[in-house]
């Protein structure tokens, strides 16, 4: 892909400020065009009829002729001064090889490394000096569950009894503990928990 590269003040050139507005897209258009097909700044009959609005347009190129911008030639016209910023073809075509050259060096020069199916996300990356381990998180408790405690001694806040840890609740409500066994109910602990 090429790039046309024009003066930062080119709309600001005496040249250009005079030409209508129309005739200022249509030169445009063609330096562009020229750019993108490296035709060296020519425009051919050709060229008008594969722009967009080049049809349209076609009937300003005595106005860029008359300002100087265009020059007439043998197959077409030629954009004054589009090499003076632009890269012709020929210096296009040789760093295109130039570049071509440096990278099969630089392919020549690396390992060989052999090339599998696999793609490249399918690889799985250690990040263990970057990212923590990931541990389980802790269970999160159910309140509405009494939460047995070594020693026998029930949580105060799991069955409503005593605020102390420390002392055993006597008589838990008969609604936390219905159906256990007596072991259980001694230890605080009931079958469905």
């Amino acid at each position: 892909m090429t790039w046309l590269k024009t003066d930062d003040r080119f709309p600001e050139h005496r040249k250009i400020r005079r030409l209508t507005d129309a005739a200022y897209r249509l030169h445009h258009t063609a330096m562009c065009a020229c750019a993108k097909d490296e035709t060296d700044g020519l425009v051919t009959e050709a060229d008008l009829a594969d722009m967009e609005h080049g049809q349209r347009l076609r009937k300003h190129i005595d106005a860029l002729v008359s300002a100087g911008l265009w020059e007439p030639v043998k197959d077409g016209w030629l954009i004054h001064d589009f090499l003076d910023y632009n890269p012709s073809h020929a210096s296009l075509v040789a760093k295109r090889a130039a570049d071509r050259e440096r990278q099969e060096r630089y392919r020549k020069g690396r390992p060989q490394t052999p090339v599998t199916e696999v793609s490249h996300r399918d690889i799985r990356v250690s990040h263990a000096f970057v990212t923590p381990p990931v541990t389980a998180p802790r269970p999160v408790p159910d309140p509405t569950r009494p939460v047995p405690v070594p020693n026998g001694v029930i949580s105060p806040s799991s069955v409503g009894g005593s605020p102390n840890p420390n002392r055993p609740v006597s008589d838990p409500p008969a609604t936390a503990l219905e159906g256990c066994s007596p072991a259980a109910v001694s230890l605080g602990i009931g079958e469905n928990s």
